[in-house]
């Protein structure tokens, strides 16, 4: 993550994290499931004001809805102050079975109770490579990648063969209806 607030873009961050997923699926096939984590180290107020809600929902539903591996856990640790709020923004678009999966850590200490060692960077306490060697690694594997970045790109459901009403976006989404008759007190 930036630790310039100006130059955080969720969505990109979100997008890199489900591009190494189906990454990691194209490659290895299916798994018994993923754990996410996020190390909030560097996080400030400012990051927060640039999380858009409407973002949060849309990846919240994909993550639950549509992602294609199957999620054991996410982790955030190194915990700001203003964690509670992020996860007050989040709460609404949460169903029960992955508030389950939603775990907090203050530290680094507190995670290696939940994921074991081989699994985890050298720098979180691990025994794996430091964190920024694996992102380096994984930035090549995505760079070797592009073909399949691209026809993964274009692929598209026909939603004529679909059961049921198809779903809009807004549908899904957006806010049905219109407010002609809005009356203010």
């Amino acid at each position: 993550m930036d630790t310039n607030p100006n130059k955080f873009i969720l969505a990109d961050i979100l997008k890199c994290l489900d591009m190494t997923c189906l990454l990691h699926l194209h490659q290895k096939g299916t798994s018994s499931g993923h754990v996410i984590i996020f190390d909030m180290t560097g996080a400030v107020l400012g990051h927060m004001a640039r999380l858009g809600p409407l973002t949060i929902k849309k990846f919240l539903y994909y993550l639950q809805e549509a992602m294609p591996v199957r999620l054991k856990g996410l982790h955030f640790f190194n915990i700001v102050p203003f964690m509670d709020k992020i996860f007050a923004l989040m709460r609404p678009f949460m169903k029960k079975e992955l508030m389950s999966k939603f775990y907090m850590h203050n530290s680094v200490n507190d995670l290696v109770n939940f994921i074991p060692r081989d699994c985890l960077p050298s720098d979180y306490r691990g025994t794996s490579d430091s964190a920024s060697v694996l992102q380096e690694q994984m930035k090549i594997k995505m760079r070797h990648n592009i073909p399949f970045f691209a026809w993964e790109e274009k692929q598209t459901v026909d939603e004529t063969v679909r059961p049921g009403k198809p779903k809009s976006v807004n549908e899904i989404f957006g806010v049905e209806g219109t407010f002609k008759k809005l009356e203010l007190d």
